[in-house]
């Protein structure tokens, strides 16, 4: 009966004590995002992450998204074509 309890208590404290499996972060999937495009080489994931963050800044404070794409390109010196991709990621990644 002891040894029941015991193996029970250890199988609760095991349960309770596992480590959660972790899900990507938004950075991670930001960043995902970024490596598996023709571009991610113009800049270090550092700036990235900045740049996204700022995004969802501005985007949280009202700025629409084609002023978002305006600033994309003067902060990263990055093509037209590429700024939306940044906009819509780092909004769908960071959630803002």
């Amino acid at each position: 009966m002891i040894r029941i309890i015991a193996s029970a208590a250890f199988l609760t404290a095991g349960i309770c004590c596992a480590p959660l499996a972790q899900a990507d972060s938004g950075e991670d999937l930001y960043l995902d995002s970024i490596h598996s495009r023709y571009f991610s080489h113009l800049h270090t994931d550092a700036e990235w992450l900045s740049e996204a963050h700022k995004i969802c800044n501005q985007h949280l404070n009202g700025t629409d998204d084609l002023e978002l794409m305006d600033m994309v390109q003067a902060d990263l010196h990055v093509p037209e074509t590429v700024s939306p991709t940044l906009v819509g990621d780092a909004e769908g990644a960071l959630g803002c």
